[in-house]
């Protein structure tokens, strides 16, 4: 019975100022949902990451006037690297071909384009645990000194990218989820404050009449929770919106080489961390909010 009268105070504090609460929901709905979308991302790049962990996979470009005894030697120093799985030739027809596979729909721009415009190559996969990233800078650069080597492409390169991003995600992530926290507190403990002011009278006679801190105060308590619950929520369900239209019309848009992976969306719980992260930072908005009145009005909430 009880804590049916506390929810019922406290969504008649909802509805007697129900524009401020609003505006309150929306800016812990904008400030959880950047969140939310800042671990979506990270969960993603880290996902990624895994999946390029077992293998390295690099494309040796050969120049157009390569002699044969050059490419015997390339061959001789491929054949040496260290957790070398496969190495693949692949032919300017071939290598036309793959991008014309690429293109899709597009592909007739190609119509009349000599084959022999695409670089052969050598497509190598290597194991990771057998070869350490010093080791591998090393055997990278010995290759391109080669004669007939025009460039070399490794996905370690783009690896070494997303975790120096990952990790800017990492500290990034906290101290805006903190500038976050603090502006989420704010709001709601304003908020608060403004119900409690306009509940004063109420609060008074209550007091009179022997009423304890816990009855006068959970009502507030609960209504700085659920404005954080509802903000939270909504981040969540606008989140799980997105992620499927993204996955749905735009893959081949996605960034990083996420399309074609299979994509997280709130990996690891991250839901339940936005949904009762914001109802705890609600509800602590709340406890400020209470204490700031008790300094305030000492007699009325003592």
């Amino acid at each position: 019975m009880t804590a049916g009268y506390f929810v019922r105070k406290a969504l008649g504090n909802f509805r007697e100022h129900t524009w401020i609460h609003l505006v309150s929901i929306g800016i812990i709905f904008f400030a959880m949902t950047m969140l939310g979308f800042a671990l979506i991302l990270y969960s993603n790049l880290s996902h990624m990451i895994q999946q390029w962990g077992s293998d390295i996979r690099i494309s040796v470009y050969l120049t157009r006037d390569m002699t044969q005894s050059e490419r015997d030697w390339i061959q001789l120093k491929i054949g040496a690297l260290p957790g070398l799985i496969e190495s693949t030739h692949v032919t300017s027809e071939e290598a036309f071909r793959r991008f014309a596979l690429d293109l899709e729909a597009d592909r007739t721009i190609l119509d009349g384009v000599d084959p022999s415009v695409m670089p052969e190559s050598f497509d190598l996969r290597l194991d990771q645990s057998a070869i350490t990233p010093h080791a591998l800078k090393q055997a990278i650069d010995a290759l391109k000194q080669a004669g007939g080597v025009d460039d070399i492409w490794y996905d370690q390169q783009w690896s070494d990218y997303v975790a120096r991003l990952l990790e800017l995600l990492r500290v990034g992530g906290v101290v805006f989820g903190f500038v976050l926290a603090v502006a989420i507190i704010l709001i709601v403990s304003n908020t608060v404050t403004l119900s409690m002011f306009s509940r004063s009278d109420e609060l008074k006679a209550l007091r009179l009449v022997g009423a304890t801190s816990l009855f006068l105060h959970a009502p507030f308590l609960i209504e700085g929770a659920m404005q954080g619950l509802l903000g939270s929520g909504f981040a969540i369900f606008a989140l799980q919106g997105l992620y499927r239209l993204v996955a749905w019309y735009g893959p081949s848009l996605l960034p990083f080489g996420l399309a074609g992976e299979t994509l997280i969306v709130f990996a690891d719980g991250y839901d339940l961390v936005l949904l009762f992260g914001g109802a705890s930072i609600g509800a602590l908005g709340s406890v400020i909010a209470v204490r700031k009145y008790s300094e305030m009005k000492p007699l009325e909430s003592a």
